[in-house]
């Protein structure tokens, strides 16, 4: 395919910059995202940065690094959703740049700027940048890092082997010991087919590990300090913790085995299927493009790492569809390199525009019929965004179907953000909740009874969530009580007499289903979160 052109790269990533910031604004969603969120709230508040703790108990699943980041982004600009997505943001940046370096060192310079645009236009990567979680930083570490250990392969300076280390360093950090598997991963394909043997007992690759070692220190240590000098903590039942051990082996050993899945299931094929749409719209391409590399048995160690990271996943117990992403900068130099290095024949042709009309239709069918509300105030959005492609329309004939592809998937992560977001937020009763109750209830009189949690309902308030206890701790008249009306009779029965309550819809809009995608349906099967006043309790 002939090279895009420099006006062509600043237009279309130009475009992805506004989805992105447009991706700032959309609210915490309730689970992981404002579970993470509220973790790092409390190192703002409390000025503990040593311990993690969640909803009052000791958290061992996650390292500091997200929540360190967070917590200093608070302090910078202040408690909202933009400070803790910004980190996010400025390295998944950092990464997109990695990635083009690795993909030019690997290939050419066309195939790298292809690579970062690919990323960058990947439907999970663009939802990891508006729903925040660890994966954005993850995968930015990991084209850091692999970018690097190539330099240093090709016996580059100290520099690159600092940088190596920090870049597995920081996926360590921000994940667990899935942020050193994969690029050692891509690392051991590397070397096996470009018979690099020599490196792996070289005086580089030492000096490497050593100050690996010495930039995750930090972390261990306060695993140390929160877990191994106390043994008496109790994490998922168990006591007498290693926290060091369990930092380096723990995590991933838990996942594989299924030690953190409600189902456990090894479902081989589990990659497969997820990866068309959660690497869409490039997925086919990419398979279309491992199947040339095995044919051609040349340059395969990128599908290698695709592929053995596709087994650990489908191996693995414990499995959700945001674990793949650390397959995606891989991915991504694939399909560049299969599309970048010849014009594209007939099938890529209809592969390309069927990819086009699909992403077209699913932009009508949820921003024009499933969350319609705010479509008109969109158009100026609309403009803005369709004045930037003409910009770009100039391009070489043989590149228009995969111009005209990114436009159009542009165009629906542009919606996405600045609509069906925004409306499918509507739903998550405790940001609505602390929006409707602002200035007339005081948030630190707020209680939650037990087993019912909103973390939205705590980062919009910026209070940490406390529990009902026995009652007896309520001496304040102006005390209230949080709870999902499932729950109403079982509070009633403990004795806890309700005044004024104010409801709200809820629904975990993290697991949609076709009851809730229906608008016609969707009312019906929301819950409701209700904040009471307690006027009294009575202990029974």
């Amino acid at each position: 395919m002939s090279p895009l052109g420099n006006r062509n790269y600043i237009v279309l990533f130009g475009l992805l910059a506004l989805i992105f910031v447009a991706g700032m604004f959309v609210p915490l969603m309730d689970n992981d995202a404002a579970h993470h969120a509220n973790i790092a709230l409390r190192m703002y508040l409390t000025g503990d940065y040593v311990n993690l703790i969640d909803n009052g108990k000791d958290y061992l699943d996650k390292p500091h690094l997200h929540f360190w980041l967070a917590a200093i982004s608070y302090k910078i600009l202040g408690v909202n959703e933009g400070a803790y997505k910004l980190p996010s943001l400025l390295l998944s940046v950092a990464g997109l740049f990695s990635l083009y370096k690795l993909g030019s060192l690997l290939y050419n310079q066309e195939t790298g700027r292809l690579s970062a645009l690919i990323l960058a236009t990947a439907f999970a990567f663009m939802l990891s940048l508006s729903d925040v979680r660890m994966d954005a930083i993850l995968v930015a570490a990991i084209c850091f890092s692999c970018w690097q250990l190539l330099e240093v392969i090709n016996k580059k300076g100290w520099i690159y082997i600092a940088g190596a280390a920090l870049g597995l360093a920081v996926g360590f950090s921000v994940k667990g010991s899935v942020g050193l598997i994969v690029p050692l991963v891509f690392l051991g394909w590397y070397v096996i087919e470009k018979k690099q043997w020599a490196f792996l007992y070289s005086f580089r690759f030492f000096s490497l590990i050593l100050l690996l070692v010495v930039f995750i220190s930090p972390v261990l240590y306060c695993y140390y300090l929160q877990f191994n000098i106390h043994p008496e903590k109790i994490v998922r039942g168990k006591d007498h913790i290693d926290g060091i051990k369990f930092a380096l082996f723990g995590g991933g050993a838990e996942r594989f085995s299924g030690g953190m899945s409600q189902d456990g299931k090894k479902d081989i094929l589990f990659f497969f299927y997820t990866f068309l749409w959660a690497f869409a719209p490039w997925s086919i391409f990419a398979y279309l493009a491992i199947v040339k590399t095995i044919r051609e048995k040349k340059d395969w160690f990128v599908s290698a790492t695709i592929l053995s990271l596709a087994l650990l996943i489908g191996l693995a117990g414990s499995k959700l569809p945001h674990y793949l992403n650390i397959s995606f900068p891989f991915s991504a130099i694939l399909v560049a390199q299969f599309i970048n290095e010849r014009p594209p024949t007939k099938l890529v042709r209809i592969v390309m525009y069927s990819m086009m009309g699909i992403v077209l239709i699913c932009h009508l069918i949820v921003n024009g019929w499933l969350f319609p509300e705010k479509i008109i105030r969109l158009l100026v959005f609309l403009f803005v965004f369709m004045a930037g492609s003409v910009v770009s329309t100039k391009t070489p004939r043989d590149t228009e179907p995969f111009t005209y592809l990114v436009r159009s998937i542009l165009l629906l992560y542009l919606f996405l953000n600045m609509n069906f977001y925004q409306v499918l937020l509507t739903y998550q009763g405790g940001q609505e909740l602390a929006e409707k109750t602002r200035g007339q209830v005081n948030p630190e009189t707020v209680y939650f009874w037990k087993n019912n949690y909103s973390s939205s309902y705590c980062f919009a308030t910026r209070t940490l969530r406390k529990e009902w206890g026995d009652g007896e701790q309520l001496n304040d008249p102006s005390a209230h009580l949080v709870y999902d009306i499932a729950y109403e009779k079982e509070i009633e029965g403990a004795g806890v007499i309700l005044g004024e309550k104010v409801f709200v819809k809820d629904f975990e809009i993290t697991k949609l289903d076709k009851e809730f995608v229906n608008p016609k349906t969707r009312e019906a099967h929301c819950s409701k979160l209700v904040m009471a006043r307690v006027i009294s309790f009575r202990k029974l």
